[in-house]
């Protein structure tokens, strides 16, 4: 059995390949539909060191080495009369769209974090620690982006409001009490909104700075924004997936956690004190 021999040539392997093997041996099933470059992140060696181990167990390439793994893990449990994990069950064509999408998402949110311009994240991060009230405008799915976002500063004690872009009544109450002491988010992705472009003209003409969280200087609020951050969201199966928007909050709102130092570790205490306080405990 491949597992089996794995083990017998650990002592004459080398220590990246024993790491190596020490990881396959532990997660089997993951292994066995796992692609060449996820094993090398999962495992934390490069691709090429991959390779050679299955060179040394006899194999020509990684995907002989992987179907050997697979029909075992498979054997397994038919032989103990358990469920194949779904992904065993489903054609290999399909694994492989769902590899590629997985692939995809992972490149949309590690892009959008590394191509973020940290001096202007900063200013967005100045921009909405000094803002007296937080609107945060979304649209479809980014609704619920500006949901999360809304939700994320008011636990740090800013206060802040999402509105759904399409909701006339609640978008001209707000726009209708704005000041230059608030401040205004979009989050603007494919197929635009299209009153997005006069409601950030508003925005700046009553002196609100305005922020984007978008896909594209293309969007229709960047050129009325004072700082826009960028996200990748387009994907084969969705238009717009909000994987890397959720990610790039995320950094945001850490970044304005570190700005506020000690005064973010009373907040954290302020809300332990009254969590304990509802639940009845000291």
């Amino acid at each position: 059995m491949i597992l089996d021999a794995m083990i017998q040539q650990y002592p004459k392997l080398t220590k990246t390949q024993g790491m190596i093997i020490d990881y396959i041996t532990s997660h089997k099933p993951e292994v066995s539909y796992s692609s060449l470059k996820e094993l090398s992140e999962q495992a934390c060696v490069s691709e090429v060191s991959i390779i050679n181990l299955c060179r040394e167990l006899g194999f020509s390439n990684f995907t002989d080495m992987r179907e050997a793994i697979r029909a075992e893990v498979t054997e397994v449990y038919k032989k103990n009369s358990i469920r194949l994990p779904k992904a065993a069950q489903s054609s290999q064509k399909e694994q492989e769209k769902v590899n590629r999408f997985c692939d995809l998402l992972q490149d949309n949110i590690s892009s959008s974090i590394k191509n973020t311009d940290m001096e202007v994240m900063y200013s967005c991060v100045n921009i909405l620690s000094a803002a007296e009230s937080v609107y945060i405008f979304g649209h479809d799915a980014s609704k619920i982006a500006a949901d999360y976002m809304a939700h994320r500063l008011n636990f740090m004690q800013l206060h802040a409001r999402s509105v759904l872009l399409g909701d006339e009544v609640n978008v001209h109450g707000v726009l209708a009490q704005l000041t230059k002491k608030d401040c205004v988010v979009f989050f603007s992705f494919p197929p635009y909104h299209a009153p997005s472009k006069e409601i950030a003209e508003f925005c700046r003409s009553k002196g609100t700075p305005v922020i984007s969280i978008t896909d594209s200087v293309e969007s229709p609020v960047v050129s009325h924004g004072e700082e826009s951050l960028f996200c990748k969201t387009f994907t084969s199966l969705f238009f717009n997936t909000m994987s890397a928007p959720m990610a790039v909050i995320e950094l945001l709102v850490f970044c304005i956690a570190a700005k506020a130092g000690r005064r973010m570790e009373e907040i954290i205490e302020e809300f332990n004190n009254v969590s304990n306080s509802i639940n009845g405990k000291k």
